[in-house]
């Protein structure tokens, strides 16, 4: 399904094909309060005003809008998801999403939520927002992000870094936690793990406020301040 013109609803735009067959609504004049899509094949909607995504299935979807992206209800994505809200906020944090393939989610502030595993990139328009992602299986990722804003990384059964993070205050937490990137905390910095907490060489971990490190019974946890540039430890 694709479009000609522009599409303006006061209401949804709820949209269903067979087949693997395609869903394009990538006029750059759309103006939809609700999109819902249904499609085994690829799912984009470009749209000039902000977006709520209603109960929605597909290959791959992209959304992009003039304003926040946020939803009433899960979405299902065996693919990638691809969601630009550009200076706006991106808000996907009901926990029953299924997101099969890597996010890509970029806004002022982004929270993304999923049920099984996440793979998440973020980009912060401005570098003043929050992140904040959550699995309830394991999260990887995500990429490089510098903020003045809060950081929140949130995993059931395990957490990997994808990139060096530096926020305001920075919370890592969930099951064993494996970082391998630099982390920078000018706050709090939480380290709250069900298991182990690691950290791979060379690596760099440095909280300007205090450190709170918690880990799993029996399981390492690394306290050398000195050598981890922890300024505080709780």
């Amino acid at each position: 399904m694709t479009q000609t013109g522009g599409l303006t609803l006061t209401g949804d735009a709820s949209v269903t094909t067979t087949g693997g067959a395609a869903i394009t609504l990538d006029s750059n004049a759309n103006g939809v309060a609700g999109f819902a899509a249904h499609t085994t094949g690829n799912a984009t909607l470009h749209d000039t005003t902000g977006v709520a995504l209603r109960s929605s299935s597909a290959g791959s979807l992209d959304v992009t809008a003039g304003g926040d992206i946020t939803q009433s209800a899960a979405i299902a994505v065996t693919g990638a998801t691809n969601v630009d809200a550009g200076s706006h906020d991106v808000v996907l944090a009901t926990a029953a999403n299924t997101l099969g393939g890597l996010v890509t989610a970029t806004g002022t502030s982004v929270s993304v939520s999923a049920t099984g595993n996440l793979h998440a990139n973020a980009s912060l328009t401005g570098g003043t927002g929050n992140l904040a992602l959550s699995a309830t299986q394991t999260l990887t990722g995500p990429t490089a992000v510098t903020t003045a804003g809060d950081i929140s990384l949130n995993s059931g059964t395990g957490l990997t870094t994808g990139g060096n993070l530096s926020g305001a205050n920075v919370t890592l937490s969930g099951g064993p936690i494996s970082i391998v990137n630099n982390i920078n905390a000018t706050g709090v910095l939480t380290l709250n793990s069900t298991g182990a907490v690691t950290q791979d060489a060379p690596s760099t971990i440095s909280a300007h406020g205090t450190a709170l490190l918690a880990a799993g019974a029996g399981d390492a946890i690394f306290k050398e301040a000195a050598k981890r540039g922890l300024e505080g430890i709780v």
